[in-house]
This record gives C-alpha cells, sequence and structure tokens, in this order.
C-alpha cells in the first residue's frame, strides 16, 4: 500500500509541473542600492515584479526559490558572485540567479552553485515587453523573460 501511494505521489508531482530538469532550488540575490522598504515607490515596484516574474516561472515549474538582498559595500561595491555562491551552498540551491534591476531593465548573471560556473549572463530590457501592459505587469512579463532565458542557458549547458 505505501509503495503504490509514494508511485502515486511521483505521478501527481509529475503532472504538476515538474519539468525535466526535476525540482531544483533556485538562490535569487537581487543587487540593490537600499533595502526595498527604504526604495522609491516605483523602484520598488520594478524590483518585486521583476522578481515575481521569475519566481512565478519557476514555481510553475516545480521548483524551490529562495530569495536575498544584496547591498553594496562602503565604497559602493557589490560582493562579488563568489560571495552569492557560498550562500547559495548554504541553502543548498542548485543554482544561483544574481539579479540587479535599473529604470531600463535588469543584469542578471546565472550560475551553477555546486560547480561554481557562470552559465548565461545578459541584460533584458522592459522595452522588449508589450507597452500596453500596466507597469507592474511589464516588470513582471520582463522577469518572466529573463527566468526562460536563464532556463534555456541551462538546457543548452546541459546537452554539452
Amino acid at each position: 500500500m505505501k509503495s503504490r501511494i509514494i508511485i502515486l505521489l511521483l505521478v501527481l508531482m509529475a503532472c504538476l509541473g515538474a519539468s525535466s530538469l526535476g525540482a531544483a532550488t533556485f538562490f535569487i540575490d537581487s543587487l540593490v542600492l537600499t533595502l526595498p522598504d527604504d526604495m522609491e515607490l516605483v523602484d520598488r515596484l520594478r524590483l518585486y515584479s521583476a522578481e515575481t516574474g521569475v519566481m512565478d516561472t519557476l514555481f510553475d515549474k516545480g521548483h524551490i526559490i529562495f530569495n536575498n538582498y544584496v547591498l553594496p559595500d562602503e565604497s559602493g561595491n557589490y560582493p562579488g558572485a563568489e560571495q552569492s555562491l557560498k550562500q547559495a551552498r548554504k541553502t543548498d540551491s542548485d543554482y544561483l540567479l544574481r539579479l540587479e534591476v535599473d529604470d531600463n531593465g535588469a543584469a542578471w548573471s546565472f550560475f551553477s552553485a555546486e560547480k561554481g560556473e557562470l552559465i548565461e549572463e545578459s541584460y533584458t530590457k522592459v522595452d522588449d515587453t508589450d507597452a500596453s501592459l500596466e507597469e507592474r505587469r511589464r516588470w513582471m512579463n520582463l522577469g518572466n523573460t529573463i527566468c526562460q532565458e536563464m532556463l534555456a542557458g541551462l538546457a543548452g549547458s546541459e546537452r554539452q
């Protein structure tokens, strides 16, 4: 009886959208100048909406997400990717996404946490989204696009 329940749960998980990647864990580091509560409303809307777009896509594919905000040091520099990778490894994450949202879009870098290797990086412009949508939705679409590009880069790296 137990084995039937386990098999049923596995089938159910597959039907609910776990991708061919399996349920992976993603650690998202958002590079910000100030914590979101201290941001101007428009900047907070852009950040939260872009993050939501990434996370919605990952959740829909059955993945687990950790999110973190990274502030610059006293000299205005962000800690390097190695520091973010250490944090990702502490949470047993499989992948790290570093995301920096600005007025025009977002720069992002996607890494294998275990190997510490860069898989994909790019800059995605909000102008590439549908201009007829409200601002929040446009930034969510930007996050969806980043996630799709990130996962495409992952699929390409796994074939090599």
